[in-house]
């Protein structure tokens, strides 16, 4: 399995999306996670299909910061056991593994 993590403190920011592009397009990561999003739920679905994930989890921002983002493939099950605006406790299984 392949993870992407990054704290990209807005994805509002113009030069965000380009990053998230070329990371998820050099990576090919099967999950990504992004931290400080400073943005809500909605956004993240959008986003979420401009890089071609099949799902998403996200957590909307809290005043001025915060915002969490958990994508995935399809190729992978997850389920979100816990999650607050500090954290997500995803747990991550495919065909063979339970991670």
């Amino acid at each position: 399995m392949n993870i992407v993590s990054w704290n990209c403190r807005g994805v509002g920011h113009p030069r965000v999306v380009p990053g998230l592009k070329y990371l998820v397009r050099v990576y090919k990561p099967d999950v990504l996670f992004l931290s400080e999003t400073l943005s809500n739920t909605r956004r993240m679905e959008e986003l979420r299909h401009l890089l071609g994930f099949d799902s998403c989890f996200a957590v909307n921002r809290e005043g001025r910061g915060g915002g969490l983002a958990f994508m995935w493939r399809s190729s992978f099950h997850c389920s979100v056991t816990n999650f607050s605006s500090n954290h997500v406790d995803v747990e991550v299984a495919d065909a063979v593994n339970d991670f």
